[in-house]
C-alpha cells in the first residue's frame, strides 16, 4: 500500500491574516502486517448505553405510579431487529403463587394477597407513531414489533405511557405502613440483548437514567443515583433524579425518612 509522509513545512500568513501551514509530501509504502497493525490499533465506535428518559408521578393513596418515559438504545447484535422485547416486572405479582408456595404467599402478604400489576396504555416508535405489542404468557414480557427492521448499529428510540400498581407486601417491592420499596424495575425496559437478539434470561444492561418524578411535599425519597429538588408545586414537589451505568433504578418513598452515618474500624455504615 502507498502512502505519503510529510517532509517540510512552509508557514505563511493568507490574505485573511491567519497563518497557513502548507505540507510537501513524499510517497512511502505499508506492508500488509502494519496495515493490520495499525486497524487493530484504530477506537473502535462507542456505543452508548441504553438511556431512560421518564416524567413519573407517585400517588401514595392509591399506590401507583403514572408516567411515560423515552427509551434510547443502539442494536448491538449482529442482527435486523424486527421486534423489542420488554419487561414489565410488576406482573410477576399478578397471580398468587401455586398452592405449594402458600407459607412464601402468607409470610410476604401482611393481610392478604393483593397484586402488583403494570398496565400500558400505548407504545409508539420515535415518530409518535403507535406500535402493536403482544404479551407473553406471564405477562411480565411484551413484544413490540417495529414498523421497519432496526439494522445492526442503528439506535432505536420509544415512547411509552405507563401505570403500575404497587402491592402491599414485604420485600423488595411493595408498600407497608407508609415506606413504598421499588426494586426490580418499576417502568418498563428493555431485555438484554446479545449478539444474536434479545434474551430474556440475562440481566438488563446497564443503562442511564434521567427522571422527573412529582410527590406529596411532605414524602421523602432514596434512590440508586443522584436526587435533588427540581422545583415546587402547591402541595407536590418534582425530584430530579439521575443515575448512570445501572441495571435498575431503585427507588425508596417513605415519609420522615432519617439516614445515620457511623464510622467504625476505618468501615462506614448507613442505617436508614
Amino acid at each position: 500500500m502507498k502512502g505519503f509522509a510529510k517532509s517540510s513545512i512552509c508557514e505563511g500568513i493568507g490574505g485573511n491574516g491567519i497563518i497557513v501551514k502548507m505540507f510537501r509530501w513524499k510517497p512511502f509504502r505499508l506492508s500488509l502486517p502494519t496495515i493490520v497493525a495499525l486497524f487493530l490499533l484504530l477506537p473502535l465506535q462507542a456505543r452508548a448505553a441504553p438511556r431512560y428518559e421518564i416524567i413519573a408521578t407517585f400517588d401514595q393513596s392509591g399506590h401507583r405510579i403514572s408516567g411515560a418515559e423515552l427509551v434510547y438504545f443502539d442494536n448491538i447484535s449482529n442482527v435486523p431487529l424486527s421486534e423489542i422485547d420488554l419487561f414489565l416486572y410488576p406482573n410477576i405479582y399478578l397471580e398468587k403463587e401455586p398452592l405449594e408456595k402458600l407459607d412464601l404467599v402468607q409470610k410476604a402478604y401482611p393481610r392478604a394477597f393483593n397484586p402488583g400489576q403494570m398496565t400500558l396504555s400505548a407504545v409508539q416508535n420515535g415518530e409518535g407513531q403507535d406500535l402493536i405489542y403482544l404479551y407473553e404468557k406471564s405477562f411480565s414480557i411484551i413484544r413490540v414489533f417495529l414498523q421497519k427492521p432496526l439494522l445492526p448499529g442503528e439506535r432505536g428510540r420509544l415512547r411509552i405511557f405507563f401505570t403500575t400498581l404497587i402491592p402491599e407486601k414485604w420485600g423488595t417491592f411493595g408498600h407497608y405502613r407508609g415506606a413504598t420499596y421499588l426494586q426490580g424495575g418499576w417502568h418498563p425496559y428493555l431485555a438484554a440483548l446479545s449478539k444474536n437478539g434479545w434474551d430474556t434470561k440475562s440481566p438488563p444492561a446497564k443503562s442511564d437514567f434521567q427522571i422527573l418524578l412529582t410527590l406529596d411535599q411532605h414524602l421523602d425519597a432514596v434512590a440508586t443515583g443522584t436526587l435533588r429538588i427540581a422545583g415546587k408545586h402547591g402541595r407536590e414537589k418534582v425530584l430530579l433524579l439521575e443515575g448512570k451505568e445501572i441495571p435498575y433504578y431503585t427507588l425508596v418513598i417513605t415519609r420522615g425518612y432519617r439516614e445515620t452515618t457511623v464510622k467504625k474500624n476505618q468501615a462506614t455504615i448507613v442505617y436508614t
